[in-house]
Order: C-alpha cells, then sequence, then structure tokens
C-alpha cells in the first residue's frame, strides 16, 4: 500500500472506529444523535475502503 493510501487508510478506519463508538454510546440516550453518528461512521468506513482499493490497484499496476 502507498504511504499516501495508507495513511488516507489508517485515518478514515480510525475516524469510523471512534464515531461507531460514540454512537454505540449515545444509542440509548440520544438515539437521533447516535444514527448520525453512525451514519458518519460508515462514511468513513467507506473512505477507508476506497483507499484500500486504490491502494491495491496501484500495487497491481506496478507488477
Amino acid at each position: 500500500m502507498s504511504s499516501e493510501h495508507h495513511g488516507e487508510y489508517r485515518s478514515a478506519r480510525k475516524m469510523a472506529e471512534r464515531l461507531a463508538g460514540h454512537a454505540a454510546d449515545q444509542v440509548d440516550t440520544h438515539p437521533e444523535r447516535a444514527a448520525g453518528l453512525a451514519a458518519t461512521a460508515q462514511v468513513h468506513a467507506t473512505l477507508a475502503l476506497a483507499a484500500a482499493t486504490m491502494a491495491a490497484a496501484e500495487s497491481s499496476e506496478d507488477e
């Protein structure tokens, strides 16, 4: 994985995990807020997947 995409992947994954944890903490007391946090976590997880996919594509191009 290129260092650029690796950094993007790590950052997006870390944020997705953090937001998912916050969503889980809020679900009982503030379900609307939890839903927003979970949706945002999903966006960051998608960004992490995109970065990993881009890195894999670059890796296969180098072969």
